[in-house]
């Protein structure tokens, strides 16, 4: 089964890293991706660009309408995911436990319908 998780955070979250310490994220980023792919469990992992570049469509009354950014009701706003594969939902937890911002801030893990009918 197919698990997403999505990366929650405040647009302003690593304003205050430094170069190091966004070199040693990105390191522990390298290492979940290492052991996922051992283990057979890693389908993909992206950055997301911030919500400034985003575009937001809908479709009222049935014609498309299209807006800048998305309108998140919380601080948090997407940032990014990771793709698994795992036998259940324990397994993607803990590793999505290990995405390095995992200690401070929050990672929706939802299973993934694949099937379209």
């Amino acid at each position: 089964m197919k698990y997403l998780a999505l990366i929650f955070q405040t647009p302003d979250a690593l304003a205050d890293y430094s170069e190091e310490d966004i070199d040693a994220l990105i390191a522990q980023h390298g290492k979940l991706q290492e052991i996922s792919k051992a283990e057979g469990s890693f389908i993909g992992a992206d950055k997301l660009e911030p919500p400034t570049t985003a575009k937001t469509i809908s479709k009222p009354k049935g014609e498309l309408l299209i807006s800048d950014g998305p309108f998140p009701e919380s601080k948090e706003v997407l940032v990014g995911y990771y793709l698994f594969e795992c036998e259940d939902i324990d397994h993607a937890l803990r590793l999505a436990a290990q995405i390095p911002m995992a200690p401070t801030t929050q990672v929706e893990v939802r299973l993934v319908n694949c099937h379209v009918d």
